[in-house]
């Protein structure tokens, strides 16, 4: 049976007032629900991470990456956050 490991981050709960956000976890939430209903029609097995607010620190977002570590070939591997993001120059290895 082919799995999807699934990763969800999400955060509405910023500290500074100004930078909250509605929707972010909410938005999280309907995509696990569609990932448990389509992964019970298809017959797929689903192993979900699911971190939000407050759980959603620096290290922790590193540490969950793990979770794709028991992914064998042939399974699916799906990233999702929700929440403010920020820009910096990507490394050389993904310029092209």
């Amino acid at each position: 049976m082919a799995s999807v490991y699934a990763l969800l981050c999400a955060i509405d709960n910023y500290p500074n007032p100004k930078h909250v956000l509605q929707g972010c976890v909410r938005d999280m939430q309907g995509l696990k629900g569609y990932l448990e209903y389509h992964c019970q029609q298809e017959n797929l097995e689903l192993h979900l991470k699911v971190l939000s607010n407050e759980q959603v620190s620096r290290q922790a977002l590193i540490s969950a990456f793990d979770h794709f570590q028991a992914a064998k070939n042939g399974d699916q591997c799906l990233f999702f956050f929700g929440g403010h993001g920020s820009r910096c120059p990507a490394p050389e290895a993904f310029w092209h």
